[in-house]
């Protein structure tokens, strides 16, 4: 799906992790899931269909359908067992994503040596309204942070919404190596 979306896209070969992660692609890397589940047969035919034929998908539709399958664009697509199969698959393309972000996040950590004080966290400014907003994507990183770095390596950091953090760090960076 990576590469399918890599290649679709208007940079292809660069900016692969924010393709992975980003919820500029994360819908589409959920649709373009979904339909090869239903390549595979994973759904009633009916509904592969009807999944086969989605022309666009938005990050926010996929997480508020793969949180609640009852409810977003695709519930209307399927039958139950269908939708809680959607679910599972959006749900996950977002738990790859938590994956990715966590490993990122991690190397930082090592890197640095930090994040070793259980009072003192490392904090990790987020910028991006799908992190703020989203059911799936927000407890999955929290999750794999606490899988990850607390349980097995006894690292501490916390993930904080910031608007405009990219602006800001840019603005940091530029004052200090100015």
């Amino acid at each position: 799906f990576d590469k399918a979306l890599d290649a679709a896209s208007t940079a292809p070969g660069a900016y692969r992790f924010e393709k992975m992660t980003s919820g500029r692609y994360l819908g589409e890397l959920s649709r373009l899931a979904l339909i090869a589940a239903a390549n595979d047969g994973l759904f009633a035919p009916e509904t592969a269909d009807k999944l086969c034929a989605l022309d666009t998908l938005s990050a926010a539709d996929a997480d508020a359908f793969g949180a609640d399958p009852d409810c977003g664009a695709i519930a209307a697509l399927a039958a139950d067992a269908d939708r809680k199969t959607a679910a599972m698959v959006i749900q996950g393309v977002f738990g790859r994503a938590a994956k990715a972000i966590v490993a990122n996040i991690a190397a930082i950590v090592f890197l640095t040596d930090g994040a070793k004080n259980r009072y003192r966290p490392m904090v990790v400014a987020v910028d991006g309204s799908l992190f703020r907003y989203s059911t799936l994507l927000r407890p999955a990183v929290s999750e794999e942070l606490e899988a990850f770095l607390v349980q097995k390596h006894q690292r501490y950091c916390v993930c904080k919404p910031v608007p405009n953090a990219s602006a800001i760090g840019t603005a940091a960076a530029s004052l200090l190596h100015g």
